[in-house]
């Protein structure tokens, strides 16, 4: 997945700037919600279970749809990140998302195949 690329990205642009502005702890939940999220994705490749996975598949989403996106919305209002900054993250989300949508397409097809 992307996830590490988009933690890269995010970390490195706003280290100094997060740290001027007293945001630590942002940057510190933004982490552990990509780390959540690999983690699911990682079950997802080790779950044999069709449901599970598009359990797993779903949780994901939820994470970098609300809680990743919530870190970055007030680190930007906040400007520890600038609007081409915002720029990038959207186009590296929308690449992780076209994996996922493409991943959840799959397992469900999986799933109704075997019903």
């Amino acid at each position: 997945m992307k996830l590490d690329d988009l933690a890269i990205f995010v970390n490195h642009k706003i280290t100094r700037r997060g740290i001027a502005k007293g945001l630590i702890s942002v940057q510190e939940d933004l982490n552990k919600n990509i780390l959540e999220a690999e983690k699911n994705t990682v079950k997802v490749l080790l779950i044999t279970n069709l449901e599970e996975q598009y359990r797993h598949l779903m949780k994901v989403k939820q994470i970098i749809k609300v809680e990743i996106w919530t870190d970055i919305r007030f680190l930007m209002i906040n400007k520890a990140i600038t609007p081409g900054e915002i720029t990038e993250l959207i186009r590296k989300q929308l690449e992780i998302d076209k994996d996922l949508d493409r991943w959840v397409a799959s397992i469900e097809k999986a799933i109704s195949a075997n019903r």
